[in-house]
């Protein structure tokens, strides 16, 4: 596949005026899209720094239903529903994102389609680790659940509103749209400062996570790279190295001490039974 400069392809691609070579041309054809697999271009970091992690966590229900049988016969329903139902939505996220950037060169009406269900994704996603996250941290507090459940719901479903407005899709709100997603990330540290007054340490650290804080802020990093675009050098950071790439990694990191999180939080719960119907 022959690869075009940046002033060669529809302003719809051209999405970052730092990335000046390595753009695909509009195929038209799922066939010739998926075939760009095979060669060097911009967007290939993107699809593979998502769809491998896609690919592997696929495997882990199976392992988590072994292991859940095995060491945790007496797990609530529950909470295996919530440890899945996380894995489920990492893996459409991921799967997701890696379609989107895969189809990018597909036509402006493709393109359109999958960025608005990446959309849809990355918020599915967030409110699935906000509900593993309240729920396996505030165990027997279910009021505080439905709280917190409840303000995400709102704040997301507002999100969705707004994203998937036509007039907000263009580049020109692209800061916008960012910053939308920067405050319902800031948003979770809300449920994490509530636990640190109303539990002891060793309870916090190992139930509610402090690793979260770590996790947010691996993510707020790779979304500051690619807010404010850091690497600001025309040329340099075509093919490796773009903001875009890093924040793939930051994101794929962020699930990764996610998962390990939660895993320790049911542990924990499972271990010390403090409810009173349990």
């Amino acid at each position: 596949m022959r690869l075009l400069s940046r002033n060669q392809v529809p302003a719809v691609s051209a999405h970052n005026r730092y990335i000046l070579r390595g753009y695909r041309p509009v195929t038209a054809s799922l066939t010739l899209s998926v075939r760009s697999l095979a060669c060097l271009h911009l967007e290939l970091v993107n699809i593979f720094t998502h769809l491998i992690p896609a690919i592997l966590l696929s495997a882990l229900p199976y392992h988590l239903y072994w292991h859940m049988a095995v060491r945790f016969p007496n797990a609530a329903l529950a909470d295996e529903v919530i440890l899945r139902s996380y894995l489920t939505t990492s893996v459409m996220y991921l799967g997701v994102s890696s379609m989107y950037h895969m189809l990018l060169c597909h036509s402006e009406r493709c393109s359109g389609f999958w960025s608005c269900l990446d959309y849809v994704a990355i918020i599915i996603q967030i409110v699935s680790s906000f509900v593993s996250r309240i729920y396996l941290g505030f165990y027997c507090e279910p009021h505080l659940q439905k709280a917190y459940w409840t303000l995400v719901s709102v704040l997301c479903c507002a999100t969705g509103v707004v994203l998937l407005n036509q007039r907000f899709q263009n580049s020109r709100w692209r800061s916008t749209r960012i910053g939308i997603f920067i405050a319902i990330g800031l948003s979770a540290f809300a449920p994490i400062l509530h636990a640190v007054h109303i539990f002891p340490y060793a309870q916090l650290d190992k139930q509610a996570g402090l690793s979260y804080y770590t996790e947010g802020s691996v993510i707020l990093v790779g979304v500051v790279f690619y807010a404010v675009d850091v690497l600001r050098r025309p040329g340099s950071f075509d093919l490796w190295g773009a903001s875009h790439q890093i924040f793939h990694v930051c994101v794929v990191i962020g699930i990764a001490i996610h998962l390990c999180s939660i895993f320790k939080a049911f542990e924990w719960n499972y271990v010390h039974q403090r409810c009173e119907w349990t």
